[in-house]
This record gives structure tokens, sequence and C-alpha cells, in this order.
């Protein structure tokens, strides 16, 4: 949990849906399109109300479903991300613990060291989030389109608080 106490209060933060799964539902979202209706779990650890896990499952309009699962850990606990996306094409799978990104073995390593390396220096790539910004900036400033609209953010406020609703009523809420 973030260190404000009123990240606790749900009925002021959203808790852990609005901190933290909003983007994951977000994401489901921008994937699979319209959710036609959301439930969603959460579980509040008896020792430690700031540990907490919620999950809410989306059922789309495609007729995907998405599973997204938030985890407010102990102190000390280690940011993790993943995902799995599986459909009868085949199969993604990403775990953040497992994945540097980019890998190389001992030849690529030394060639890389060497001036001569199969892939660009990525250190100054730039960061994704002011590319963000930027070019939010110059749809504002210049016009244009951005790959993200205002829309898109709305609705995931709009989904996030039917699983609120959800947490509330143990009921699926329509979206």
């Amino acid at each position: 949990m973030p260190d404000r106490d009123w990240y606790a209060d749900e009925e002021r933060s959203g808790g852990i849906v609005m901190d933290q799964m909003i983007h994951d539902i977000d994401q489901a979202l921008w994937l699979a399109g319209d959710a036609e209706s959301v439930h969603a779990r959460q579980r509040v650890a008896a020792s430690d109300p700031a540990v907490r896990t919620a999950h809410v499952v989306l059922t789309h309009r495609s007729g995907a479903l998405s599973h997204c699962r938030g985890f407010w850990g102990p102190e000390g606990t280690r940011f993790r991300y993943t995902f799995d996306l599986a459909s009868d094409r085949g199969r993604l799978r990403y775990d953040s613990a497992g994945d540097a990104g980019i890998t190389f073995d001992d030849v690529a390593s030394a060639r890389q060291a060497s001036g001569d390396g199969f892939l660009p220096d990525v250190s100054t790539m730039e960061d994704p989030y002011a590319a963000e910004i930027a070019e939010f900036a110059r749809a504002v400033t210049v016009g244009g389109a951005t790959r993200v609209e205002a829309a898109d953010g709305a609705r995931a406020v709009e989904v996030s608080r039917a699983a609120l609703d959800s947490l509330r009523t143990g009921r699926s809420i329509p979206c």
C-alpha cells in the first residue's frame, strides 16, 4: 500500500483498484475491447490491513475474458508485473521478475563491449513517461491525435468504478 493513510480508505482513494489495478483494466480494455460486465473480489489480511489482494474479471463484448490481480504486499515486497495472453493462435507470457528485457550470451556480450554489437546502445533511449508527456504536449500545441485519448482513460475509470461496486455488492456489474 502506498505510504499515505488515506489510501486505506476506499471511499476516498478507490483503494487498490483505483491506485494500481486501473492500469491493468485500461490495458485489458485496450487489448480485448469494451467490457460487458465486471466481477471483483478483495481480501484484506487480518494481521495487517495494508496487505491486500484484489481480483477483477472482465467479460468483454468480444467474448474475451480478462483476469486482473493486484497486490499490496507487506513492507519490503518488490514490485513485479506479469501478463499472460492466450488465444487459439498461441500464448504470450511475461514476468518482470525473470526477464531483463534484453539478455546477451557470452559472444554477444563480448561483441557489444568491443563496439561491434548486434544491438544498438539503448542507454540513451527516451524515457517512456517523458515520451507520453511530449506526445500529449505536441497534440495540444500543434494538433493531431495521440495514441491514447482522454476517452480511454475515462472508460478505464468507469470500469474501475464498476469493479468497486462489485466489491461492495459481491455481484457482477454491467458496464
